[in-house]
Protein backbone atom coordinates (compact mmCIF):
# COMPACT_ATOMS: atom_id res chain seq x y z
CA UNK A 1 0.00 0.00 0.00
CA UNK A 2 1.52 3.14 -1.07
CA UNK A 3 2.21 6.12 1.68
CA UNK A 4 0.21 8.76 1.87
CA UNK A 5 1.73 12.27 0.20
CA UNK A 6 3.02 14.37 3.56
CA UNK A 7 2.83 17.56 1.53
CA UNK A 8 4.80 20.28 1.24
CA UNK A 9 7.25 21.05 4.58
CA UNK A 10 10.33 22.63 5.49
CA UNK A 11 13.32 20.54 5.50
CA UNK A 12 16.85 21.47 6.73
CA UNK A 13 20.43 19.75 5.10
CA UNK A 14 22.87 18.95 8.23
CA UNK A 15 25.81 21.42 6.10
CA UNK A 16 23.46 23.96 4.21
CA UNK A 17 22.73 27.38 6.06
CA UNK A 18 19.13 27.59 4.34
CA UNK A 19 15.98 26.20 5.03
CA UNK A 20 14.39 23.93 1.76
CA UNK A 21 11.15 22.91 0.72
CA UNK A 22 10.18 19.43 -0.16
CA UNK A 23 6.51 18.50 -1.63
CA UNK A 24 6.03 15.35 -3.03
CA UNK A 25 6.79 15.25 -6.90
CA UNK A 26 9.00 17.95 -7.33
CA UNK A 27 12.78 18.63 -6.55
CA UNK A 28 13.68 20.41 -3.42
CA UNK A 29 13.26 24.66 -2.95
CA UNK A 30 15.72 26.58 -1.15
CA UNK A 31 13.61 29.44 0.75
CA UNK A 32 16.75 31.56 0.96
CA UNK A 33 16.45 32.08 4.44
CA UNK A 34 18.12 30.74 7.22
CA UNK A 35 15.63 31.31 10.02
CA UNK A 36 12.64 28.97 11.23
CA UNK A 37 10.19 31.47 11.24
CA UNK A 38 10.96 33.03 7.65
CA UNK A 39 10.95 29.63 6.05
CA UNK A 40 7.78 29.18 7.26
CA UNK A 41 6.55 32.12 5.88
CA UNK A 42 8.23 31.04 2.43
CA UNK A 43 6.65 27.99 2.58
CA UNK A 44 3.21 29.48 3.37
CA UNK A 45 3.74 31.52 0.47
CA UNK A 46 4.68 28.39 -1.14
CA UNK A 47 1.36 27.13 -0.71
CA UNK A 48 -0.61 29.63 -1.29
CA UNK A 49 0.51 29.77 -4.83
CA UNK A 50 0.86 26.29 -5.77
CA UNK A 51 -1.40 25.12 -8.31
CA UNK A 52 -3.11 29.19 -9.28
CA UNK A 53 -0.57 30.09 -11.80
CA UNK A 54 -1.59 32.65 -13.90
CA UNK A 55 -4.12 34.43 -11.23
CA UNK A 56 -3.34 37.75 -10.00
CA UNK A 57 -4.58 39.41 -7.24
CA UNK A 58 -4.36 43.48 -6.52
CA UNK A 59 -1.84 44.99 -4.27
CA UNK A 60 -4.44 45.91 -1.73
CA UNK A 61 -5.03 41.86 -0.76
CA UNK A 62 -1.31 41.22 -1.37
CA UNK A 63 0.86 41.61 1.73
CA UNK A 64 4.53 42.36 1.29
CA UNK A 65 5.62 39.84 3.69
CA UNK A 66 3.89 37.39 0.96
CA UNK A 67 5.63 39.04 -2.12
CA UNK A 68 8.79 38.89 0.38
CA UNK A 69 8.47 35.13 0.44
CA UNK A 70 8.05 34.29 -2.72
CA UNK A 71 10.71 36.16 -4.18
CA UNK A 72 13.02 33.79 -1.51
CA UNK A 73 11.57 31.09 -2.70
CA UNK A 74 11.49 31.25 -6.41
CA UNK A 75 14.01 33.73 -7.29
CA UNK A 76 16.80 33.43 -4.34
CA UNK A 77 17.97 30.01 -5.17
CA UNK A 78 18.44 31.16 -8.86
CA UNK A 79 21.61 34.39 -7.82
CA UNK A 80 25.17 33.34 -7.10
CA UNK A 81 24.64 34.48 -3.38
CA UNK A 82 20.97 33.93 -2.20
CA UNK A 83 22.23 35.16 1.72
CA UNK A 84 22.44 38.64 0.69
CA UNK A 85 18.58 38.40 -0.26
CA UNK A 86 17.63 36.91 2.99
CA UNK A 87 19.52 39.23 4.89
CA UNK A 88 17.72 42.15 3.37
CA UNK A 89 14.15 40.09 3.92
CA UNK A 90 15.10 39.53 7.44
CA UNK A 91 15.41 43.34 7.59
CA UNK A 92 12.24 44.49 5.79
CA UNK A 93 9.96 41.94 7.40
CA UNK A 94 9.88 43.51 11.11
CA UNK A 95 8.31 46.71 9.54
CA UNK A 96 6.32 45.03 5.94
CA UNK A 97 5.29 41.77 6.84
CA UNK A 98 1.70 42.51 7.32
CA UNK A 99 1.28 45.81 5.25
CA UNK A 100 -0.36 45.38 2.12
CA UNK A 101 1.24 46.14 -1.25
CA UNK A 102 -1.21 49.04 -1.48
CA UNK A 103 0.79 50.81 1.30
CA UNK A 104 3.94 51.07 0.22
CA UNK A 105 4.72 54.64 -0.90
CA UNK A 106 6.63 57.42 0.25
CA UNK A 107 5.37 58.15 3.57
CA UNK A 108 6.29 54.42 4.77
CA UNK A 109 9.46 54.16 2.95
CA UNK A 110 10.55 57.05 4.91
CA UNK A 111 8.78 55.78 8.23
CA UNK A 112 10.63 52.28 7.39
CA UNK A 113 14.52 54.77 7.15
CA UNK A 114 13.40 56.35 10.48
CA UNK A 115 12.83 53.26 12.46
CA UNK A 116 15.59 50.47 10.75
CA UNK A 117 17.57 50.23 13.90
CA UNK A 118 20.50 47.74 14.25
CA UNK A 119 21.74 46.28 17.85
CA UNK A 120 24.71 47.25 18.94
CA UNK A 121 24.93 45.89 22.67
CA UNK A 122 22.37 43.12 23.92
CA UNK A 123 22.32 42.30 27.74
CA UNK A 124 25.24 40.41 29.20
CA UNK A 125 22.59 37.47 31.07
CA UNK A 126 19.71 38.10 29.22
CA UNK A 127 20.76 38.42 25.71
CA UNK A 128 18.16 40.76 24.73
CA UNK A 129 19.04 44.15 22.67
CA UNK A 130 19.26 47.25 24.93
CA UNK A 131 21.16 49.32 22.57
CA UNK A 132 20.57 50.35 18.85
CA UNK A 133 21.64 52.81 16.33
CA UNK A 134 20.28 53.39 13.00
CA UNK A 135 21.83 52.16 9.70
CA UNK A 136 23.49 54.27 7.05
CA UNK A 137 21.05 55.36 3.56
CA UNK A 138 23.35 52.78 1.66
CA UNK A 139 21.92 50.19 3.81
CA UNK A 140 18.64 51.67 3.40
CA UNK A 141 18.24 51.42 -0.04
CA UNK A 142 19.83 48.30 -0.51
CA UNK A 143 17.09 46.97 1.75
CA UNK A 144 14.67 48.71 -0.06
CA UNK A 145 15.86 47.86 -3.15
CA UNK A 146 15.33 44.74 -2.50
CA UNK A 147 11.95 45.12 -1.81
CA UNK A 148 11.40 47.05 -4.92
CA UNK A 149 12.95 43.14 -6.74
CA UNK A 150 10.62 41.54 -5.05
CA UNK A 151 7.38 43.20 -6.21
CA UNK A 152 8.99 43.57 -9.80
CA UNK A 153 9.12 39.80 -10.16
CA UNK A 154 5.75 39.11 -8.55
CA UNK A 155 4.31 41.22 -11.21
CA UNK A 156 6.51 39.91 -13.94
CA UNK A 157 5.47 36.70 -12.81
CA UNK A 158 1.78 37.18 -12.82
CA UNK A 159 0.94 37.34 -8.89
CA UNK A 160 -0.10 40.86 -8.82
CA UNK A 161 -1.77 43.36 -11.28
CA UNK A 162 0.24 45.99 -11.04
CA UNK A 163 3.79 46.94 -9.06
CA UNK A 164 3.50 50.11 -6.37
CA UNK A 165 6.84 51.90 -6.37
CA UNK A 166 9.21 51.95 -3.68
CA UNK A 167 10.54 55.29 -2.40
CA UNK A 168 14.51 55.20 -1.97
CA UNK A 169 16.22 57.48 -0.33
CA UNK A 170 18.56 60.00 -1.84
CA UNK A 171 22.10 58.03 -2.69
CA UNK A 172 24.96 58.99 -0.06
CA UNK A 173 27.63 60.99 -1.43
CA UNK A 174 30.90 59.34 -2.42
CA UNK A 175 33.53 59.48 0.48
CA UNK A 176 36.33 60.15 -2.75
CA UNK A 177 36.71 63.41 -4.63
CA UNK A 178 37.80 63.41 -8.46
CA UNK A 179 40.03 66.35 -9.41
CA UNK A 180 38.47 69.27 -11.04
CA UNK A 181 39.57 70.36 -14.52
CA UNK A 182 41.01 73.39 -12.99
CA UNK A 183 42.96 71.41 -10.30
CA UNK A 184 44.22 68.56 -12.41
CA UNK A 185 45.52 71.57 -14.67
CA UNK A 186 47.23 73.25 -12.03
CA UNK A 187 48.76 69.30 -11.40
CA UNK A 188 50.11 69.33 -14.38
CA UNK A 189 51.77 72.07 -14.97
CA UNK A 190 53.50 72.04 -11.97
CA UNK A 191 54.48 68.34 -12.81
CA UNK A 192 56.14 69.75 -16.23
CA UNK A 193 57.94 72.29 -14.19
CA UNK A 194 59.63 69.71 -12.25
CA UNK A 195 59.66 67.70 -9.06
CA UNK A 196 56.83 66.17 -7.39
CA UNK A 197 53.30 68.45 -5.82
CA UNK A 198 50.69 66.40 -3.60
CA UNK A 199 47.28 66.36 -4.68
CA UNK A 200 44.55 68.27 -2.24
CA UNK A 201 44.44 66.66 1.07
CA UNK A 202 40.82 66.59 -0.25
CA UNK A 203 41.56 63.89 -2.03
CA UNK A 204 43.20 60.42 -1.52
CA UNK A 205 47.15 60.49 0.08
CA UNK A 206 48.26 58.25 -2.48
CA UNK A 207 47.44 59.89 -5.86
CA UNK A 208 50.34 62.00 -6.06
CA UNK A 209 51.70 63.19 -9.58
CA UNK A 210 55.70 62.27 -10.21
CA UNK A 211 57.79 62.55 -13.15
CA UNK A 212 60.08 60.03 -13.58
CA UNK A 213 63.52 59.72 -14.94
CA UNK A 214 62.34 59.33 -18.62
CA UNK A 215 60.36 62.66 -18.27
CA UNK A 216 56.39 60.93 -18.71
CA UNK A 217 54.40 61.61 -16.07
CA UNK A 218 51.64 59.60 -13.61
CA UNK A 219 49.47 59.47 -10.55
CA UNK A 220 50.16 56.80 -7.67
CA UNK A 221 46.51 55.04 -6.86
CA UNK A 222 44.99 56.14 -10.02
Amino acid sequence: MPRPSKGARLHKFKHRPHWYIRDTGQPDRSTGCTSREQAEKALAAYIATKGREGVANEPANVTCGEVLAIYAEEYAPTVAAPERIGYAIDALLPFWDSLKLSHVKGETCRRYAKTRKKVVKRGAETKEAIEFKPVSPGTIRRELGALQAAINYAHREGYITSAPVVSLPIPPRPKERWLTRAEAARLLWAAYRGGEITAPRSLHPDRVIHRNPKGCYFANGV
